[in-house]
């Protein structure tokens, strides 16, 4: 990866995801292309861990100009399989993780962008 020319460098990027060694090589790989990031281990299919995490990123984020979701795992078993919170399990880790990362974080993008005067945008990928 090289060196991202300053206009079109992001300032900063948040990293979420479940472990903590995926984490660490996307990040070697934006500091070597000389952008600042922070990642933040959570386990996307527990909600519960969810809105601590959301918690966590207000208090210690700024800003937020764009955030990244995606679909976290496909379970090909025919039988539907629930959590021990009773939700179903491709529900929790594919999708209500989106909207609750929305919903927790509209908030500080809208700020980022009044702020900044940019836009924030929201990229979901399925």
């Amino acid at each position: 990866m090289c060196n991202l020319p300053d206009e079109i460098k992001p300032a900063k990027i948040i990293l979420i995801g479940r472990t903590e060694s995926k984490l660490q090589a996307k990040g070697a790989q934006l500091k070597a292309a000389n952008v600042p990031f922070v990642y933040y281990i959570c386990d996307l299919s527990l909600p519960r861990i969810i809105i601590k995490t959301l918690k966590t990123i207000v208090e210690k984020e700024s800003d937020i100009g764009l955030m990244c979701l995606n679909a976290g795992t496909w379970i090909v078993k025919r039988k539907r399989h629930f959590q021990e919170d009773g939700l179903e399990q491709m529900y929790a880790t594919n999708f209500l993780h989106m909207a609750m990362f929305i919903e927790g974080l509209k908030g500080l993008m809208t700020e980022t962008a009044k702020r900044t005067q940019t836009k924030s945008r929201i990229c979901i990928s399925t």
